[in-house]
């Protein structure tokens, strides 16, 4: 997905779509409970839910439908802040429906699986429609397109996603990261002063390279990517491209996991490698970055304020597999031009042209010494 099709009307249609997929999995639970005996009072528990899921679908879907009609193509793309919050909403509520599949309806305690369910699906509708309407508002104030500033997204994800207080002001620069944890010398774990979750610096395997190919996230980009209290999971710290960028990753892991799907691009046709830069004023910086890439010998670099991996140069790739060699051969020379480790027929038709003529001055030395 591209970039240009993260709109309010692509985050609306997903949330809709979501309310929707929960009805059609309460009703199937209802036609099943029909013709039971004992069911009763619990269908009318489900019937709440019911009504939970069918009123926040209407009330996001009337409310966007209201305001498009006053302000068409601006509305359905939206700004920022609007795009920010719906997406993030969206990606919480993937986390909503899951639960929602999850649960034992035919449990003695449906009633406490119920209501935390139904406290969700009413905060996120409350807070899609009123996002619809502060989007309205600032149209009608004749506000420019809000561009969202790096400040406004750490708040953000403090109040859509989790994001530690703490790592919310890293981000904004408005604290130094030994006031988020302590540093060790060594760098090799760190724990967070506010929240206490310990942060451990992860790599993961680039695959299709070599060995020492791999995305590694520091504790820099752990202070800013951590959400509040252990097992809350991660954020995002890179600009939003797609909508599992507005989503909560359980574990390290999964966070490079989704990097190296969104933002690292290798085409494989020998052109340098690209990174996404962070998401926050440590942009163009890359020793603050929080996070690092090698590809197949080479490290990231800034390149007019670019982040690239350069394709390695297949004559210094050669000299590597020729250190501790004391001379260079023909047949080294031969291999720089034709790139495979395979041997080559010149190769093969040389050796047998030495065999040959050891043959001779062996049969040669024969007959000198019989004469």
């Amino acid at each position: 997905m591209n970039t240009e099709s993260l709109t309010v009307a692509f985050a609306i249609t997903t949330l809709t779509s979501g309310f929707a997929e929960g009805l059609v999995l309460l009703r199937k639970v209802k036609e099943g409970w029909q013709e039971r005996h004992g069911y009763r009072q619990k269908l009318a528990r489900l019937e709440k839910l019911e009504d939970s899921l069918d009123c926040a679908k209407s009330s996001v879907q009337e409310t966007y439908e209201a305001q498009y009609l006053r302000h068409g193509q601006r509305l359905e793309v939206g700004d920022d802040i609007a795009r920010y919050i719906l997406f993030a909403l969206a990606e919480r509520q993937k986390t909503l429906m899951g639960t929602l599949q999850s649960v034992n309806f035919d449990s003695p305690n449906i009633e406490s699986n119920i209501k935390p369910l139904m406290t969700n699906i009413n905060t996120t509708k409350t807070q899609a429609t009123k996002c619809l309407m502060d989007l309205a508002a600032r149209f009608y104030e004749g506000s420019p397109s809000a561009q969202i500033l790096y400040p406004q997204i750490a708040a953000l994800l403090s109040d859509f996603q989790g994001l530690c207080p703490s790592a919310a002001r890293y981000r904004a620069r408005l604290v130094h990261r030994s006031d988020v944890g302590n540093l060790p010398d060594n760098r090799r774990e760190s724990k967070c002063h506010e929240c206490g979750v310990t942060l451990v610096p992860t790599k993961l395997r680039i695959p299709n390279s070599d060995a020492s190919s791999c995305i590694l996230i520091t504790l820099s980009g752990l202070f800013r990517a951590h959400c509040y209290g252990t097992g809350s999971g991660f954020t995002c710290i890179w600009q939003p491209r797609v909508p599992s960028c507005y989503g909560v990753f359980d574990s390290e892991k999964t966070m490079l996991k989704h990097m190296l799907a969104v933002h690292f691009q290798d085409n494989g046709t020998g052109s340098d490698a690209r990174v996404d830069w962070p998401a926050d004023d440590r942009r163009g910086d890359l020793e603050k970055s929080g996070f690092m890439v090698y590809l197949n010998g080479e490290r990231m670099q800034n390149r007019n304020g670019s982040i690239i991996i350069p394709k390695p140069n297949r004559f210094s790739s050669l000299d590597v597999r020729n250190r501790g060699r004391t001379t260079f051969s023909a047949g080294d020379a031969r291999a720089s031009f034709n790139f495979t480790n395979q041997p080559q027929p010149m190769n093969h038709r040389l050796i047998k042209a030495l065999e040959y003529l050891l043959l001779l001055l062996n049969f040669l030395l024969l007959i000198l010494l019989l004469m």
